[in-house]
């Protein structure tokens, strides 16, 4: 269960102190431990509740902006924090549990990649062979449209920016769906 494995892991992290350099208090991170594991859940359940690949993709950017937008200081602490990752913990005795937790990292990428795969088999100009880049791509750009919304700088340029931000999701489905944008 991957919701288990990712609040076990998660809770270690955080009574051994491994997680102190985000600068919160080992309570405040442990309270983030639901957090990360509803993402985890959302996302999955995103995934399986379309058949459609185009829908899912769609399910799966508004999940994703869903739990960044709502959550910014769980999302801060989960994606935006300048934090050891993996590669950091290898030759220590935190890299079972660092790579346990990247293993689910890794599970949600390849729920997108499954998705870009999905809908290059409708014979859309994506090629399958491009499906983990366009993974990537997709999470880089819905990072930014969560980091940039979460950081109030959007309020300073627009009057809208939920508005801009459901534009920015229709225009990234059209875009990573192979379709043509009008």
């Amino acid at each position: 269960d991957l919701r288990r494995c990712n609040k076990r892991v998660m809770e270690t992290l955080v009574k051994s102190g491994a997680l102190d350099c985000f600068g919160s208090t080992r309570a405040t991170l442990f309270n983030a431990i639901p957090k990360a594991t509803k993402a985890a859940e959302q996302f999955s359940k995103a995934y399986a509740s379309h058949e459609n690949p185009i829908a899912r993709l769609k399910a799966l950017i508004n999940a994703y902006l869903n739990f960044g937008i709502s959550n910014p200081g769980y999302y801060e602490i989960m994606m935006d924090s300048n934090t050891p990752r993996y590669t950091e913990y290898v030759g220590t005795k935190m890299e079972p549990l660092a790579y346990k937790d990247k293993q689910l990292s890794l599970k949600l990428v390849e729920i997108a990649t499954t998705v870009f795969e999905e809908i290059a088999e409708m014979n859309n100009p994506l090629l399958k062979k491009d499906a983990p880049y366009r993974a990537l791509q997709l999470w880089s750009s819905i990072h930014g449209i969560v980091t940039l919304r979460n950081r109030k700088i959007w309020r300073e340029v627009v009057d809208d920016p939920d508005l801009i931000i459901k534009r920015m999701a229709d225009d990234l489905l059209l875009q990573f769906s192979g379709e043509t944008l009008v």
